[in-house]
This record gives structure tokens, sequence and C-alpha cells, in this order.
């Protein structure tokens, strides 16, 4: 399933940056369900949504 890009989406080469400071995933137990360049996404589309709120 794709989804439209938001402004707040990160680039690739930003992407590239960021994923230097993510934790890597542990051994054993549940595998990781989650995008985490998606939850990046959010998080920046959040932080900019509450600055133009405010």
């Amino acid at each position: 399933m794709t989804r439209l890009a938001y402004d707040t989406d990160r680039s690739d080469d930003q992407w590239a940056c960021l994923v230097l400071y993510l934790p890597a995933a542990k051994t054993g137990g549940r595998s990781c369900t989650l995008d985490l360049r998606e939850v990046v996404n959010a998080i920046f589309y959040l932080l900019q949504a509450f600055q133009t709120a405010s």
C-alpha cells in the first residue's frame, strides 16, 4: 500500500543520517512490525503540526 508524501517526510539522504542513531533490533522475542521510517515521519509531521498551531 502506498501513501501520499508529506512535506515533513524525511528524504533518503536525511533518513541515511537518522538511521545511524536508531537502536538495532534485539535478538529473540517478537520481530518488529513497524516501519521505523514511517514512525519518524509521523513524529516530524506532529512536531510541525503542533508548531504551526501555537
